[in-house]
């Protein structure tokens, strides 16, 4: 049952989030959704005494919806994006790319965040022009709509070189971190750095990328 495991998800992730907090890391962390979840509003209550149990700032819980096609059609879908976002949890539209989408979808409903699908851009090793200037344009739009935009796929350091450099805001990918327990994430966030001048790629400079952690796995 769907209601279950997105019960349990939730509350496995934010009891996570509650110990990196205790290590003072007060990271965020991202929740799957199905979209048909939106027309459930059971999903909102359980989200609502999921805060409650394990307090915190609510924009640090994303709750990413697969892209959908009969999303930007529904009325009560747009409704229960709007009853979930008065929670002040952030949302997510993820998977943008891989088949249903329309950009026209990013201007009509309520998404703090777009995530661009790891195989358009796995794309790049067969038409790398083309599929940079989209996902140049993917970013673009939106950041001009103000929305987060995080690439999926970074599974190369010239990946997350080029993710960079075309103003992505985060990443995730096996060139970041690979999947780990929740009890090793700590470390993993001081230890990490990344070695990229994004305004000169290839070239060496010591810094960090922003973090963000999904339950049973850690990104940049």
């Amino acid at each position: 049952d769907l209601l279950i495991l997105y019960r349990q998800g939730l509350a496995q992730a934010l009891a996570a989030r509650r110990e990196w907090d205790a290590d003072g890391l007060p990271l965020g962390i991202a929740v799957n959704l199905p979209s048909r979840a939106l027309l459930d509003r059971r999903y909102v209550g359980i989200t609502r005494e999921a805060l409650e149990r394990y307090p915190c700032p609510a924009e640090t819980l994303v709750l990413e919806i697969l892209e959908s096609e009969w999303l930007e059609e529904s009325p009560e879908a747009e409704s229960g994006l709007l009853a979930l976002k008065a929670l002040g949890v952030q949302l997510a539209e993820d998977d943008l790319g891989s088949g249903y989408s329309t950009l026209s979808r990013l201007r009509h409903l309520s998404f703090d965040r777009v995530k661009i699908d790891q195989t358009l851009v796995r794309q790049i090793a067969r038409q790398p022009l083309r599929t940079l200037r989209f996902v140049n344009q993917l970013t673009r739009l939106g950041h001009d709509l103000g929305i987060k935009v995080v690439v999926e796929g970074m599974e190369t350091p010239g990946l997350v070189e080029a993710a960079m450099i075309l103003g992505a805001d985060l990443g995730q990918g096996y060139a970041l971190a690979r999947p780990m327990p929740r009890a090793e994430v700590t470390d993993w966030c001081r230890s990490f750095r990344w070695a990229c001048d994004p305004m000169v790629p290839r070239t060496a400079r010591r810094g960090t990328w922003r973090y963000f952690i999904r339950p049973g796995r850690a990104a940049a």
